[in-house]
């Protein structure tokens, strides 16, 4: 009975800091994303409006989805880039 009451106490604590940590993830990452996707259109060639557009939204949802779920895409987004810098 123990050994249930000490788990859910650490799933709590987790728990916690996972919500604690999501507002301000969601905020630097999103805002992360949707600079990329400025800077991106910016510096690109020549693209459509449209092209920019959905260039720019898809940056800023990719940032907001990995800030609401920062514990397993931050790994995952670490892991790759390391992946594909190895590769050059």
């Amino acid at each position: 009975m123990n050994y249930k009451k000490e788990n859910y106490s650490i799933y709590r604590k987790l728990n916690n800091i996972y919500l604690e940590m999501q507002t301000p993830m969601i905020f630097v990452s999103t805002g992360v994303g949707f600079s990329v996707g400025i800077l991106g259109e910016i510096f690109a060639d020549s693209n459509s409006p449209l092209t920019a557009f959905v260039n720019i939204i898809g940056y800023s949802f990719i940032g907001l989805t990995s800030g609401a779920l920062w514990p397993i895409c931050m790994p995952l987004l670490s892991i790759c880039a390391i992946y594909n810098r190895s590769k050059k």
